[in-house]
């Protein structure tokens, strides 16, 4: 999450599946938003 002036930025890690789910819900909550540009981010896998 990064805080400017009169503004807040948020970074969502959303699975490609969900994403309509997503920005939909974001929309109706919160209709003032502004939605950026979306990216695919390297898929890493964790070994426990």
């Amino acid at each position: 999450m990064e805080f400017g002036r009169d503004k807040v930025n948020v970074h969502f890690d959303v699975a490609p599946g969900k994403l309509d789910f997503m920005v939909h819900t974001l929309i109706v909550t919160l209709p003032q938003a502004m939605i950026g540009p979306v990216e695919r981010r390297p898929v890493t896998i964790n070994a426990h």
